[in-house]
């Protein structure tokens, strides 16, 4: 049996393409999935906990995004075309925070990688702290806190791992946002600020290559280059 036939859905494609106008205009539809299915759909879960660690990108200095091919490559993206593009793109955004220290992010999709990672590490004067989230709904898949300290002139790690499953919590916090009426901890006002993170992202690479861009990524571009 062969791969399912596509489902016709005219209402979401006339979604998709008026949201397309409003976010980034004239762009090509590669820059589109890039920011939809990668920006706003994944990269911006890493911004919301820097947000939530109080410390969310002051400047985005440099940005890039890419599409690059493996020569080992052997697994189709399949259904994730309809996301991320024809070629799933990567993406590296580098500034700096408030507090004056500076972030690096990165999100890549490769189909041929053994596993699903995300990681989110903070370095600060005294050590580390980093923290693992394994593949999505994997049951048991624990994720891991790793705090890095001096402990005399040696190395001291602390590893702690949970078998609470992380996205099947987000889930189950979605479901109380829904049923019971809990607040959420990220409301409206923070998903703007993440979205808008992102769309600084985006107009950091288009101010930079020149990218077609219109909409409101369009129009942070032409306050760049002000």
């Amino acid at each position: 049996m062969g791969p399912s036939a596509p489902i016709a859905n005219p209402a979401g494609d006339a979604e998709d393409r008026e949201l397309w106008q409003a976010a980034v205009g004239e762009a090509d539809e590669g820059t589109w999935r890039a920011y939809r299915g990668a920006l706003v759909s994944s990269l911006a879960h890493d911004l919301s906990i820097m947000r939530s660690f109080g410390a969310p990108p002051a400047t985005i200095d440099y940005a890039d995004i890419w599409r690059q091919s493996a020569r080992h490559t052997v697994r189709d993206v399949g259904r994730d075309r309809k996301s991320f593009g024809e070629h799933p793109p990567s993406i590296s955004a580098v500034g700096t925070l408030a507090g004056g220290g500076r972030f690096s992010l990165a999100w890549h999709y490769l189909p041929d990688f053994p596993a699903y990672r995300e990681t989110v590490r903070v370095v600060h004067g005294a050590g580390a702290v980093e923290l693992v989230f394994p593949s999505p709904y994997l049951l048991h898949a624990p994720t891991e806190l790793t705090v890095t300290t001096l402990d005399g002139d040696a190395e001291r790690r602390v590893v702690r791992r949970s078998a609470t499953e992380a996205f099947e919590t987000q889930l189950e916090a979605f479901h109380a946002m829904v049923r019971e009426g809990t607040e959420p901890r990220s409301g409206l006002p923070a998903g703007r600020a993440d979205i808008l993170d992102c769309q600084r992202i985006l107009a950091a690479f288009a101010g930079r290559t020149g990218a077609v861009m219109g909409g409101e990524v369009g129009k942070l571009v032409g306050e760049l280059t002000r």
